[in-house]
């Protein structure tokens, strides 16, 4: 019996991989890695940009050998924007799969929720969002890159009265975690100005006529109308203010940085009258992005073929991608998911040529606070504004374990600091 006990136990050594230990989605040659987002469904053009961005990363590396001798192997899970797939979604990469890790987006309540179940089962999430909610509180095991709602509605009333000098702000957006936050940070941040809406209308997810909703910012009169909405809701209400005579401008979120929002809206409405956030360095079409968007051309050619790809989820999901191999590179051969979250948390600022500057902190991985704008001109042509605009106040209540608002801000301003030394 002894004797037996011996030789299972020495079988059990020799199953080990290589490294010794045996963290979960890891092996001797693989590491697993879980993906989720909506491939179908009414946000169904967000999930196969997701999954390009990141399969460009994880096809470079693997091209050259992988990490550590071992390969990337990503599988992936469809969520449909619904918070409950996303959670069916992410249980069976973990329980049937056994990934080491999951990368998630965009919709906010499925990677709310995906985000929750991350801290429960202590497997690293990384998402590609603009969900406010995981910023609100710590959350260890949860990444966000993409600007929150939280930063993106601030930025968007500094642009809107200190670049284009409004006067006279509206405000659109749309039901639930994606646009009610965005709309309740228009208004917080107005009154920083001493200013409040002069109209507020809001719409839900789907809608198609917005009648009720053009003809009460049409009575108000606005001279900027900031929009925080998906991309077909958000054109539509654009086109429709325009047939109706509304000739305010409009500043949108990340949502309306898509080539085809001049399809969706109109050249007409949108011509010299319109401004979205752009996460890249230069409009997708720009010859910084170039380079991006030959390969992107060649390895996704169907795709790439429709209007509104690629664009800014596609790079945002490769330079997520291209953070997240760094990290792995830099945990070395012995790879743990503590030892991957906090060599995220501490591996500084991650520049490219196609991106914002990017950085997690320990207590602070909200990785996305700088941006850069596009807008069309009179002609209807997409122009990237060459100017990078910082957010440097930090999100109240944030503050992770042993840390302040004050502590935060702090570092918040130091970081920023930094940067404009560069």
């Amino acid at each position: 019996m002894k004797r037996t006990l011996v030789w299972v136990t020495f079988l059990s050594l020799l199953l080990l991989p290589a490294t010794g230990q045996s963290e979960v989605g890891v092996t001797a040659n693989e590491i697993r890695i879980g993906f989720y987002a909506p491939m179908t469904g009414f946000a169904s053009y967000f999930g196969p940009s997701l999954r390009n961005g990141l399969m460009m990363a994880v096809d470079e590396v693997n091209n050259a050998g992988g990490i550590h001798d071992r390969k990337l192997k990503v599988i992936i899970e469809d969520d449909a924007c619904d918070a409950t797939k996303a959670v069916a979604a992410a249980k069976k990469l973990i329980v049937r799969d056994k990934v080491f890790m999951i990368f998630g987006g965009p919709c906010a309540h499925s990677v709310i929720s995906g985000c929750n179940l991350a801290d429960e089962e202590k497997i690293p999430l990384y998402v590609v969002s603009s969900a406010e909610e995981l910023v609100k509180n710590y959350h260890k095991y949860c990444f966000i890159i993409g600007m929150t709602t939280w930063n993106q509605s601030r930025l968007m009333v500094d642009f809107a009265i200190n670049e284009l000098k409004a006067k006279r702000i509206g405000i659109v957006y749309q039901t639930g975690a994606y646009g009610q936050p965005g709309g309740e940070g228009f208004i917080t941040r107005m009154k920083k100005y001493g200013m409040e809406p002069v109209a507020t209308v809001v719409h839900k997810i789907g809608d198609t006529d917005y009648t009720a909703q053009v003809l009460k910012l049409k009575e108000a009169n606005p001279d900027m109308v900031l929009v925080f909405s998906y991309t077909k809701e958000g054109a539509m209400i654009i086109r429709q203010a325009w047939e109706k005579g509304l000739k305010a401008k409009w500043v949108m979120s990340t949502t309306g940085n898509i080539p085809s929002v001049i399809d969706l809206a109109t050249k007409e409405a949108v011509a010299g009258r319109y401004y979205a956030i752009n996460l890249t360095s230069d409009i997708i079409e720009g010859p910084k992005l170039k380079p991006f968007l030959e390969i992107y051309t060649k390895k996704f050619p169907a795709d790439a073929a429709r209007p509104d790809f690629p664009n800014d989820r596609d790079t945002m999901a490769y330079i997520a991608g291209k953070m997240i191999i760094e990290a792995l590179k830099r945990c070395g051969k012995d790879l743990t998911r503590d030892k991957f979250i906090s060599t995220l948390e501490n591996m500084g600022e991650f520049k490219s040529d196609i991106f914002p500057p990017a950085r997690f902190r320990p207590n602070d991985h909200d990785g996305m606070k700088t941006t850069y704008w596009v807008m069309y001109d009179e002609n209807g042509k997409r122009r990237f504004i060459d100017k990078l605009y910082e957010w440097n106040e930090p999100f109240s209540g944030s503050a992770g374990p042993g840390e302040t608002a004050e502590t935060i801000k702090a570092k918040e301003e130091e970081y920023y600091q930094t940067l404009k030394k560069k």
